[in-house]
């Protein structure tokens, strides 16, 4: 019996699992920075205010923030400068704090 050839639906299905996103925003400095994944790498560069990122699954890199708060299952964690307070919640993947000027919260056993 031969296979039968793709459907439509089925192609279209593989083009979305192949399909990459990139979004680049300008904002000025001290701008909030709210982002919820479920599958991506997150790069943050600039100096942000409040930073709130929740993600399944991905890299999350950001470079200067003032509070910040990181929930992920999975991913490694990158913050250059932390200017005020920092939560981080974590399943799996490497944490690198550069600085934090002020409390940690959520690290630890």
């Amino acid at each position: 019996m031969a296979a039968r050839p793709a459907t439509a639906a089925q192609k279209a299905q593989r083009e979305l699992e192949d399909l990459q996103l990139v979004l680049r925003a300008r904002n000025g400095d001290g701008s909030a920075l709210d982002v919820r994944t479920k599958s991506a790498d997150l790069r943050a560069r600039g100096e942000y205010g409040e930073v709130e990122v929740k993600t399944a699954s991905g890299d999350v890199q950001v470079e200067q923030a003032q509070e910040t708060r990181i929930k992920s299952a999975s991913g490694d964690i990158r913050l250059d400068h932390v200017k005020a307070g920092l939560e981080v919640q974590t399943a799996s993947g490497d944490l690198h704090a550069g600085s934090v000027t002020r409390h940690l919260d959520g690290l630890g056993p």
